[in-house]
């Protein structure tokens, strides 16, 4: 069954919809200045890009350099509903930023993690998954992790909703945008990823700060370099 096709609302709602419940825990990364950053043309790293099947440590550098270069606040604003919008390297439907990739560190055995990017932090979602270590052991059988992390992208359909009718396959896209765009990161930073082929969604389930409209919309590893 096709699905219907998105259309924008006459009037957008104007509730900002909260689509996590965190708590005060909290890991401040390194700071990162893009000005350090290496110029390489986008070619070069789009013909490099390969989805990994081994992977290595990730360090806390190597996530801040992945959450400023994919993540970057470049503008905010609002909708005149005063819904609000904003816009990062990765195309998201009316700049809502329904997808929100949460992350697992190795360091923290219990806690998943969001990126705030207005203060480079990620901060830990209430709950944790109970779920996780038998994923991680079925994806360990075929790929072995290394300290790798696992990266859960949740997808709120709510949050579009608020402006769009049938926002179903906007997820979806805006889903696929953001694991194409860090895969791209990935490649640039010399990091190794790749997507598993899962949703993610007993995770979610599990994480009681999640709002009852986010959903799994994939999983991908990050690791370190080779």
């Amino acid at each position: 069954m096709l699905a219907r096709d998105p259309e924008p609302k006459h009037e957008s709602e104007h509730e900002n919809h909260n689509s996590f419940e965190i708590n005060d825990y909290m890991i401040d990364l390194d700071p990162v200045s893009m000005l350090n950053f290496e110029e390489r043309s986008f070619l070069s790293v789009f013909k490099e890009r390969r989805s990994a099947r081994a992977f290595y440590p990730l360090t806390y550098s190597d996530l801040s350099k992945f959450l400023i270069v994919t993540h970057q606040l470049i503008h905010s604003d609002k909708t005149s509903s005063s819904l609000d919008i904003e816009h990062q390297p990765a195309m998201s439907s009316g700049g809502l930023q329904a997808i929100t990739p949460l992350l697992k560190v190795v360091s923290d055995e219990h806690r998943w993690f969001k990126y705030q990017n207005t203060q480079h932090t990620m901060i830990a979602i209430d709950g944790q998954a109970d779920t996780l270590g038998e994923y991680l052991n079925e994806v360990n059988e075929n790929l072995k992790l290394n300290g790798a992390i696992p990266i859960v992208y949740a997808g709120d359909l709510k949050r579009l909703s608020g402006k769009y009718e049938n926002p179903d396959s906007l997820l979806w896209r805006d889903a696929g945008v953001m694991m194409n765009i860090h895969a791209m990161a990935a490649t640039y930073l010399g990091l190794t990823y790749s997507p598993v082929g899962q949703l993610g969604q007993p995770i979610i389930s599990d994480l009681k700060g999640c709002s009852r409209s986010v959903i799994g919309c994939g999983i991908a590893i990050l690791g370190g370099p080779p």
